[in-house]
């Protein structure tokens, strides 16, 4: 009786073995040209490369788990429900879209194309992009991994518009397109750009919660909305530190902008800014708005938070003030001619 349950027990596992087996074998074929599609089971790489020039879909419980190399010259997309697991090296040359989960244990390289992100990334080695990355609103890139962005063209690019958490993010080349949010060391290099993500007359807050260095250049806009003037802004949960770089700040659709004396915005506010002042600064603001000009002054927030602040003066009086302005002068100049006389 006991041998026959021994057996009995055996012959299960083995089918359970062979059964997985089944399920978890090398993805074929290698090249890949046309569709795969990984549904319900689990598929292993562990080519040295591998080679997808076509489209793998993974869905509905679909696990692809790469140990090896996937040189990804097509279509790699997790659909919700699927899981990517990369122990090995992602490379991407083409397009590589995420709606379910990818755990990146290895290099993720952003060699050419685009990754969007619409799920859940969670990044515990390093994600080097030298070509285009969205991370979507309602999408999160996490993990103890870095950010890397490094272009030797400059024409990379990564949009934020969710939450990014990493050790460090190193913007060396490239633009930062962002209205989210970053947890981590942020470093923005002298050949690298942070803007708006949104086109007036939306406005932007970038967050950052951890030390901001830059050297590099931030482009914010400031929009005319009905009665209000919104402004695009940077706040920073830890220190600022600058080494030069520029900052640039446009008036949109001035036309139908009134700035008033004293008017003014927050551009920048952190727990402690230093090397402001390294900044080349360019306010494009048109002469007929403002007269001569603006000013920027550091002020303190509540919290233990320091600001600076863009402050509009002497504006081009309106033209009851300026009647009176110029009254004012014609009279001094009678009580001077009548001095003389």
């Amino acid at each position: 009786m006991f041998w026959r349950r021994f057996i009995f027990i055996s012959s299960l596992i083995a089918v359970f073995a062979m059964s997985f087996a089944a399920y978890a074998q090398q993805i074929p074929p290698n090249p890949n040209t046309s569709g795969i599609y990984v549904t319900s089971h689990t598929a292993i790489n562990s080519l040295n490369p591998y080679v997808n020039a076509g489209e793998i879909d993974i869905e509905n419980g679909g696990q692809l788990t790469n140990n090896g190399t996937i040189n990804n010259s097509g279509n790699l997309v997790t659909w919700s429900g699927g899981l990517l697991i990369n122990n090995g090296a992602l490379n991407i040359s083409n397009y590589l879209y995420n709606g379910g989960t990818l755990n990146n244990y290895g290099p993720l390289n952003i060699a050419a194309g685009q990754v969007e992100n619409s799920g859940l990334l969670n990044n515990s080695s390093q994600l080097d992009n030298k070509a285009y990355l969205l991370n979507s609103s309602w999408a999160s890139i996490t993990g103890t991994g870095v950010y890397i962005q490094n272009g030797a063209s400059g024409n990379n690019e990564l949009i934020n518009q969710g939450k990014m958490t990493q050790q460090s993010f190193q913007i060396t080349s490239g633009t930062v397109n962002t209205a989210g949010t970053f947890t981590g060391a942020f470093t923005l290099g002298s050949t690298a750009i942070i803007s708006n993500i949104y086109d007036p007359p939306f406005t932007n807050t970038l967050t950052i919660n951890g030390s901001f260095y830059s050297s590099g250049a931030i482009q914010l806009n400031i929009t005319p909305n009905g009665n209000n003037i919104l402004n695009d802004s940077i706040m920073i949960n830890g220190s600022a530190v600058f080494t030069g770089g520029n900052l640039t700040v446009d008036l949109y659709n001035s036309g139908v902008f009134t700035p008033r004396d004293g008017e003014y915005w927050d551009l920048l506010t952190a727990n402690s800014i230093t090397g402001w002042n390294t900044l080349s600064v360019n306010i494009s603001f048109p002469p007929s708005s403002v007269g001569s000009g603006w000013e920027i002054e550091t002020v303190s927030e509540p919290g233990g938070y320091v600001a600076e602040r863009l402050l509009l003066t002497n504006v081009i009086p309106e033209p009851i003030s300026l009647f009176l302005w110029c009254s004012g002068l014609f009279g001094l100049a009678m009580v001077r001619k009548k001095f003389r006389a």
